[in-house]
């Protein structure tokens, strides 16, 4: 019986995909809440969801992922607020997401970029809304990372818990300390800050998950999104070409991570192996 159910999971049949679908969507639903309520220090459990312009409580049905946004067209049912969008976006992500990341990967190695996906989620609303990303984003998504990888070391390749860990904390060391040297000499460059502790820290979490190959992708990667919404936004605000423009880099970096898992370890794979059959019939 748990054998079938677990052929079923891990077949990647499409009735199973919508399932992880809706899963992913409920997750964007919780990581919502949890992006709300970390920066206020509101407990996840003290109250029922609520309306965050009147407060009131939300009821079930109108509680449901993208759907009930869709349905009270972007308004609280009780004061008739407008509800930002991006609370159905956020869910949308989640499910598609989720659902990619089965088709790509299957179970169990999905399971792991579940939980990434699930904390860069909460991470990406704050940083858009507050310019913050929680440690418990960073620093939890670090910790995570380190045990996932003992006990699917397949995350890094590796092929024993022992080399899993090692291949993490590698990882994430070597991620964090280059973009903080990157900050660095940014701030020196600038005479300002150049980019936020909560970077450096995310790139750490990157490494445990993705191993340094990976983080160096997803900043890699980030930085050339980060550039184009960079100029989309200046062009977007009618301000002038040079203006200093505060863009939180998070997000490039996440979608730079989302890139990796969905298919740019092979990407960045086939282009070194390009590249080192190139050097070799160029060598003398």
């Amino acid at each position: 019986m748990i054998g079938g159910i677990w052929d079923l999971l891990v077949s990647r049949h499409p009735v199973v995909t919508a399932y992880v679908f809706v899963l992913g969507a409920c997750i964007g639903s919780f990581a919502n809440a949890c992006a709300y309520r970390i920066p206020r220090e509101i407990g996840l459990s003290d109250e029922r969801s609520f309306c965050p312009l009147c407060g009131a409580r939300i009821r079930w049905s109108h509680n449901i992922p993208i759907c009930s946004w869709l349905w009270l067209r972007g308004r609280c049912a009780d004061c008739g607020g407008r509800i930002s969008v991006l609370y159905p976006i956020v869910e949308l992500l989640g499910g598609v997401l989720f659902a990619a990341l089965y088709a790509r990967h299957g179970l169990p190695l999905a399971s792991a970029y579940w939980v990434l996906t699930g904390m860069l989620l909460i991470g990406m609303r704050t940083d858009i809304e507050w310019q913050i990303i929680p440690d418990r984003v960073t620093l939890g998504g670090f910790a995570a990372g380190v045990a996932f990888s003992a006990v699917l070391p397949g995350l890094h390749g590796a092929d024993d818990a022992l080399a899993g860990v090692k291949a993490a904390v590698i990882g994430g060391a070597v991620c964090a300390a280059s973009l903080y040297l990157v900050a660095w000499l940014g701030t020196r460059m600038l005479k300002k800050e150049a980019m936020g502790l909560g970077d450096v820290k995310l790139m750490l979490c990157f490494g445990a998950f993705l191993g340094w190959q990976g983080g160096v992708f997803s900043a890699m990667a980030g930085s050339v999104l980060g550039a184009v919404l960079g100029v989309g936004c200046l062009w977007v605000s009618g301000r002038k070409w040079g203006t200093f423009m505060a863009i939180p880099f998070g997000p490039p970096l996440m979608l730079g991570a989302w890139i990796w898992m969905l298919g740019g370890r092979e990407g960045w794979n086939a282009y070194l192996s390009d590249a080192e059959a190139l050097s070799f019939l160029l060598a003398p």
